[in-house]
Formats: structure tokens, C-alpha cells, sequence
């Protein structure tokens, strides 16, 4: 029985539960918006909304403490720098889960995690915006997938050209 036990375990041990929230984090910090499940985006917003209230001191010991969480000094040196002054004037909330309907493969919910004070989009623009890059991805595959067809190409047409022997010769 899971008494007086705060959270969602999301299928993962402390450790790799722990790793998942401090990359969301991460990558919240550094592109501004991220797009992963919703279970996944509800808890990391509780972590980012207190790092950011964190950054707002400004002072030493904040900074160490959300270098402590987050592990990574870009992202606390952007956090501290630019994103804690655009908030400023907010007491909470810095953070919005916009949901984005069903993921193709596993049917499990998915959202979009950004922060506040970006342009705001709508979901029909957010969804356009991944299914662009879903395109994108798509195409890099074809390339890279083409890439490494051509040299088995090559290959056989070089075996082809070296070995002209192999092949019958029809009598009269």
C-alpha cells in the first residue's frame, strides 16, 4: 500500500525518476517548450515552478541550490539571467501544460510544457508546429536511410565489373 507516499512513481525507481524530472527540467530551461506526456508534464511543472521562484532571489545560495537540481550551468545561468527578470512581477504560475491530444502509438496523453511569457499559440498552431516537425525527422530518416543503401549499391556493381567471366556465354 503506498500510504502517506507524495507523487506518481510513473513506472521508475527513485534514481531514474529523479534523472527524468532533472532532464524535463533541463530542457524546459533551454528551448522554452517541450512537448512530452501529460503525467510526465504535471509533476515537472511543480519542479520548474519552484526553480523559477528560486531564481527570482537572485542570490548565491539560490543559484547553488538550482545548480544542485538541475546539474547543468547553462541552464542555470539562463534561468537565473533571463527567465527569473521576465518574471518578475508574477508570484506563480510560470509555467503552462497545454494537451495535445493522444500519442499514434501508444495512445498514452501528451502535452506541451512551456513557460508563460512566450507568444502565445494556439493548439491547432501547436499542432502544426509538430506535425511540421514530425515531417522533418521523417525526411532526415529517407536521407540517412538512402545514405546507407548506396554503398551495398556500389558494391554489387563493382562485383559486377570485376567478375565479366561468371557470366554463360550462349553457343551457336
Amino acid at each position: 500500500m503506498r500510504h502517506r507516499i507524495k507523487g506518481s512513481k510513473l513506472g521508475r525507481d527513485i534514481k531514474s525518476r529523479k534523472a527524468l524530472f532533472k532532464n524535463l527540467a533541463i530542457a524546459l530551461v533551454l528551448e522554452e517548450r517541450i512537448k512530452t506526456s501529460l503525467p510526465k508534464a504535471k509533476i515537472a511543472k511543480a519542479l520548474i515552478d519552484s526553480l523559477v521562484s528560486k531564481a527570482k532571489k537572485g542570490d548565491l545560495s539560490s543559484r547553488r541550490l538550482i545548480l544542485k537540481k538541475l546539474g547543468n550551468q547553462k541552464a542555470t545561468a539562463k534561468l537565473i539571467e533571463i527567465l527569473a527578470p521576465r518574471f518578475s512581477d508574477r508570484v506563480g504560475g510560470f509555467t503552462r501544460i497545454i494537451k495535445l491530444g493522444n500519442r499514434s502509438s501508444d495512445l498514452s496523453p501528451m502535452a506541451i510544457l512551456e513557460f508563460v511569457k512566450i507568444e502565445k499559440k494556439s493548439r491547432k498552431e501547436a499542432k502544426k508546429e509538430e506535425k511540421e516537425k514530425a515531417k522533418e525527422k521523417k525526411a532526415k530518416r529517407k536521407i540517412k536511410k538512402a545514405k546507407r543503401v548506396k554503398p551495398v549499391e556500389k558494391k554489387e556493381e563493382k562485383k559486377a565489373v570485376k567478375n565479366p567471366k561468371k557470366t554463360k556465354k550462349v553457343k551457336k
